[in-house]
């Protein structure tokens, strides 16, 4: 997490876990989609999730029991962060 609340990642992108939304190796670091205000970010069996200092929480990566698209397939790789609705107010 960048000071400007940007998220910069870089590394192997296994299942669009650089959040930059294609699939496939990229040299260096790049910045994730539609994140601008992050205070913090988190990894967990290959799904990545940040949170915003507005409270929403986006999440993108290996969709790990439908974790990042409850809509889409389940453990499939999702390289653009997606809004996670529902969530109770901070």
């Amino acid at each position: 997490v960048m000071a400007s609340g940007e998220i910069h990642c870089m590394g192997g992108n296994v299942n669009g876990a650089l959040g930059y939304g294609r699939l496939g190796e990229v040299e260096g670091a790049v910045q994730v989609l539609h994140i601008d205000q992050a205070v913090e970010a988190v990894e967990a069996c290959g799904s990545f999730c940040a949170l915003e200092s507005n409270g929403q929480v986006w999440c993108w990566g290996w969709n790990f029991h439908q974790l990042v698209d409850p809509n889409a397939e389940n453990y499939a790789a999702i390289p653009t962060p997606q809004l996670i609705r529902g969530l109770p107010d901070p």
